[in-house]
């Protein structure tokens, strides 16, 4: 089978790989780019090819991106036809669009991954929509994105929903640095951090209802510190970045904010975290980091929005404010803060819910099903 994934994404199509071949299939990933997906199946030990189906990377062109994808879609059915896959996996809009049309009149059966709100751009969707057909099947990252993909025109018979997983095993195997990060970052052992991870995609993930929200805390609690953790994914956000900053200086936060950028492994850095928040402005096709933070035992607060409620067990492992409401989510950070028991029951409440609904051979056992399912020619049950 082959995968095929973003460059620098959160690793879900790495894991899905490393899972699969470690299961004796013989697995390859296809990425747009060398980036974390790229590393991790060289790590792995498996094959992984460079075809740009992500043109967007590499112009603003129209006409170059259109001939960036022709070349893209004819290297794809060379790929196809050479390694002869049974499965194709798709993970990314363009990548799926492409896919599709290179697979078309050759044989391989294609299976592809919607993550988030890519048919939101109506261009995108048409381009969707004109070869969503081809799929044999289309998998939804969570139940909201099913509900989404059924409201743009996807036939439920064909679309399932499998959560993405994590490798808890492997994120165990990261030794805590609480203490080094903190005094690297001169926080004190027992003052109070409340952290934000994610990457910085302009007005998406909510980092200005993070600061608005981090200044009411200040205003009540001095002593907490706050920490912002991920920069731009793309040179072209620089200017959001520095945009937070000036945000950040502006509430009086200056001293209270540190903004630690992108790392290569943010868990070291949530050990040093009391609290993780994930305050989206937009739907969520998953929300990822939620999971890492809980496999930490971290308790976590994160908006009511797309598939962040499927994540979060509201009250038990963290809990769930409006998007985009400051007063709110500091009401639940100060909450939290103030009562170290109900912290520490939420982490390890989520600690258990991170192992048994987002395990890493819980998401590989349904695509497993799946692909199987689909080469077979067997009904899918979705």
């Amino acid at each position: 089978m082959m995968l095929v994934g973003h460059p620098d994404s959160p690793p879900v199509v790495g894991l899905l790989a490393r899972g699969l071949a470690s299961r004796e299939h013989s697995v390859s990933v296809v990425v747009p780019a060398p980036g974390r997906l790229s590393e991790m199946a060289m790590r792995d030990g498996i094959a992984h090819y460079f075809v740009n189906v992500r043109s967007s990377l590499t112009t603003n062109s129209f006409a170059v991106k259109r001939l960036i994808d022709v070349s893209a879609m004819a290297e794809l059915r060379r790929l196809f036809r050479s390694e002869k896959p049974d499965i194709i996996g798709l993970h990314l809009l363009r990548g799926r669009v492409l896919g599709r049309l290179a697979s078309v009149a050759w044989g391989p059966r294609v299976v592809s991954t919607v993550h988030g709100l890519d048919l939101d751009h109506e261009g995108y969707a048409c381009m969707d929509r004109l070869t969503r057909w081809i799929d044999s099947m289309t998998v939804a990252v969570s139940a909201d994105t099913q509900a989404y993909m059924l409201a743009k025109g996807y036939d439920s018979r064909k679309v399932s929903t499998i959560h993405n997983g994590f490798d808890i095993r492997e994120a165990d195997a990261v030794q805590c640095q609480r203490g080094s990060i903190r005094a690297g970052l001169a926080i004190s052992p027992d003052q109070p951090v409340i952290g934000m991870v994610a990457y910085m995609y302009p007005h998406v993930k909510g980092h200005e209802t993070f600061l608005r929200a981090a200044k009411l805390v200040h205003q009540e609690n001095p002593y907490v510190r706050f920490a912002i953790l991920g920069g731009p994914l793309y040179n072209v956000d620089q200017w959001y970045e520095k945009s937070l900053h000036d945000l950040s200086e502006n509430l009086g936060l200056k001293d209270s904010v540190m903004f630690i950028g992108n790392q290569p492994s943010a868990l070291p850095f949530m050990d040093a975290m009391d609290i993780i928040v994930l305050p989206s402005n937009v739907r969520e096709g998953f929300g990822m980091v939620l999971v890492e933070a809980m496999s930490r035992r971290k308790p976590v607060i994160g908006s009511r929005i797309g598939g962040i409620p499927e994540v979060v067990d509201d009250g038990v492992t963290g809990v769930l404010v409006p998007p985009g409401q400051e007063r709110d989510l500091a009401s639940a950070m100060l909450g939290l803060i103030g009562n170290p028991q109900l912290m520490t029951a939420m982490g390890v409440q989520g600690r258990l819910r991170a192992e048994t609904h987002f395990s890493l051979d819980r998401m590989v056992d349904r695509y497993e099903e799946q692909y199987m399912a689909v080469v077979s020619g067997e009904e899918v049950v979705c």
